[in-house]
């Protein structure tokens, strides 16, 4: 998770501001888990703009894409842990999906990466598990026709 502290905190001009919004040049994160950095291409007043959300879990990142869906996703990337030496890795998405684990029977993200391979959107380890199921939540992009994943079947 994202963690705030006052030091960092932007005083900005009030009429710029969103209400209940505050500004920060800096935040600590928490764990070492995955994250999301998600970016929309927005349109108000007939004026375009990228606008960017980090988020902390895949539930959150599913949130974002559904409360969003009026603005096009330009890109999701996955921030992750690399080694215990402190180094972070980066991958870029192209669909978001929810599928329904084989063995469990639990809904889960899958994260389908621009090489085609597909991650779990929590912890970001491949998946490999048989599912059915298959939904999909956003595809980042236009013209990219879905992916069947590795012992996954598309709808």
């Amino acid at each position: 998770m994202f963690i705030t502290h006052q030091a960092f905190e932007l005083p900005f001009v009030a009429f710029l501001s969103a209400p209940g919004t505050h500004y920060h040049r800096a935040v600590e994160l928490s764990l070492r888990a995955p994250w999301f950095l998600v970016t929309f291409l927005t349109e108000e007043d007939g004026i375009q703009f990228l606008h960017s959300f980090l988020c902390s879990w895949d539930s959150v990142l599913v949130d974002v894409l559904i409360d969003r869906q009026i603005d096009t996703v330009v890109a999701v990337q996955q921030i992750f842990p690399l080694h215990a030496d402190g180094r972070w890795g980066m991958r870029a998405i192209r669909q978001v999906w929810s599928v329904r684990d084989g063995g469990t029977g639990e809904r889960v993200i899958v994260l389908q990466a621009e090489d085609g391979q597909e991650f779990d959107g929590m912890m970001g380890a491949p998946f490999t598990q048989p599912c059915d199921d298959r939904k999909l939540i956003a595809q980042v992009g236009a013209g990219i026709p879905p992916v069947a994943g590795a012992g996954c079947a598309a709808e």
